[in-house]
């Protein structure tokens, strides 16, 4: 991952589509390689492609250390 600091200096909406991209690359990956959320996704009916906006992280439910500590594989 690819950190870039001139976004700290952005105004806040280009600060918010710079977030919302990286959510939308994580979501991606996680989906592809990681069995807990991939299985978390398909159990939740969730389609991470219809997940853009940091607004939509409402519709994954949360994970918290015991959900990782079981399924850490």
């Amino acid at each position: 991952m690819h950190f870039e600091p001139e976004i700290e200096y952005q105004p806040q909406p280009v600060i918010r589509r710079f977030q919302e991209d990286k959510l939308h690359e994580l979501l991606l990956y996680l989906k592809e390689k990681s069995p807990y959320y991939r299985s978390l996704f398909n159990r939740e009916k969730i389609d991470v492609s219809g997940i853009r906006t940091l607004d939509d992280l409402a519709l994954i439910p949360p994970t918290n250390k015991r959900d990782l500590q079981l399924n850490n594989g």
